[in-house]
């Protein structure tokens, strides 16, 4: 075999699983606008939030974040068990704080 063949040959095996790879990935960038909500243990996956509305378990309680071009506005505090029940359109903050978005909401950032 000589090496065009193989460079062939390693691209009619490679490129479909290059694709799938990249239609998961669109997936899960858009999962949390589409059927499934999102937890996020840690405030770094935020992009942005407004300034602190209160507090839970030591963590500041947001009037609003930006999580992947979207706002969210605080909505309520629920149970941990929530986490498993995270509706579209919804994050769920550890240690229990829901937030919103409404899907006309065109991706903005806050400013502090």
């Amino acid at each position: 075999m000589d090496p065009l063949e193989a460079a062939l040959l390693v691209l009619l095996v490679g490129l479909p699983f290059h694709l799938l790879v990249h239609w998961q990935l669109a997936r899960m960038r858009d999962a949390h606008r589409c059927e499934t909500g999102v937890v996020i243990r840690r405030d770094e996956a935020l992009e942005d939030h407004s300034g602190p509305i209160g507090a839970l378990g030591g963590r500041a309680i947001y009037g609003s974040v930006t999580f992947m071009g979207r706002v969210y506005r605080f909505d309520r505090i629920a149970e941990p068990w929530y986490r498993a029940r995270v509706r579209p359109r919804e994050i769920f903050l550890e240690p229990g704080l829901v937030y919103v978005t409404d899907r006309s909401d065109p991706p903005a950032a806050i400013t502090r």
